[in-house]
């Protein structure tokens, strides 16, 4: 029997999806394959069935980002289980080098891979990938009774892997609009654990989004984040200045200098979004629905 299951949530994937399950059974290994699906409506079950990989499919009501997850650990018996998004595909190596952190470390509760961006990403979001998942790898741990920082904390259930053993301890929390991946970072940091990044593990992933889609996606980051215990020891402000200061020199080293007022309004959609987003409970209903596709069904 496999130590590994891979655990891939679903909805509407679209075409793109058989291409990701492609890359997922081209890996080298022993492993298991559970797709939750949560109410596809196109092809994506017609693609799970091309493939060996284990349907669940579960109502779309019952969808929860950390909820969900917790069920795929549940429903699978690897002492590692990888988490994938429906439209993050591996590349060469992803799952062999995705794992060997947590076989040489007993220490380590999880670890996340690289994204690199698709031919479609902007300019902007080209620098996020290469500021928050750089070609260097690094395992992190918190000191006891130090607050960890946002960039710490940092984890993507794009494509991750943890350990059993760690989930036993501190599963997924429920109930949370997104951000369930650095929430968990938070606390097994907390606890002790360690985590690792590794830039050798490569997944192709990102989004064209424009400036409501990325102003709606922080509203939705600072509202989880709000609702939980998730203290760190960052100035968000000063942060964000630091960060647009590092964003204008990569357009204009990379030959985007035309993209430099756009990237302005995308940086004050990100704040603006987090930061009314954790306040999200001081804001009228009406505007809530507006703000933010998620919140909205809570409130129709």
């Amino acid at each position: 029997m496999s130590d590994v299951s891979i655990v891939i949530p679903t909805k509407n994937a679209g075409p793109l999806f058989r291409e990701v399950l492609g890359a997922v059974y081209a890996q080298p290994g022993e492993y298991d394959v559970l797709v939750i699906d949560s109410g596809s409506t196109d092809e994506t079950l017609d693609i799970v069935e091309e493939f060996p990989a284990r349907l669940l499919t579960i109502p779309p009501a019952e969808f929860d980002h950390g909820g969900t997850r917790n069920l795929g650990v549940r429903k699978t018996s690897g002492e590692f289980i990888v988490f994938l998004t429906q439209d993050a595909t591996p590349l060469d190596d992803w799952l062999t080098e995705l794992l060997t952190p947590l076989r040489e470390d007993s220490d380590i509760a999880g670890v996340y891979s690289r994204q690199l961006p698709r031919p479609t990403a902007t300019p902007m979001k080209q620098h996020f990938l290469t500021e928050f998942y750089p070609e260097s790898s690094e395992t992190r741990s918190v000191d006891a009774g130090r607050l960890p920082t946002r960039n710490e904390v940092f984890f993507s259930n794009v494509s991750s892997a943890i350990r059993r053993s760690a989930w036993d301890e501190h599963s997924f929390p429920t109930d949370c609009i997104m951000s369930e991946d650095q929430l968990w970072a938070w606390h097994v940091l907390q606890a002790g654990w360690k985590l690792r990044y590794q830039a050798s593990s490569r997944v192709r992933h990102s989004h064209k989004e424009g400036l409501n889609d990325i102003f709606k996606r922080y509203f939705d980051s600072g509202a989880s984040l709000s609702q939980r215990d998730f203290a760190t020891g960052d100035h968000p402000l000063r942060e964000m200045i630091c960060y647009q200061t590092r964003e204008i020199q990569y357009l204009l080293a990379t030959g985007y200098p035309h993209w430099l007022p756009y990237a302005f309004l995308y940086s004050a959609a990100k704040f603006a979004g987090l930061q009314l987003g954790k306040r999200h409970n001081r804001l009228p209903e009406r505007l809530i629905t507006r703000l933010s596709d998620t919140l909205s069904r809570k409130y129709s």
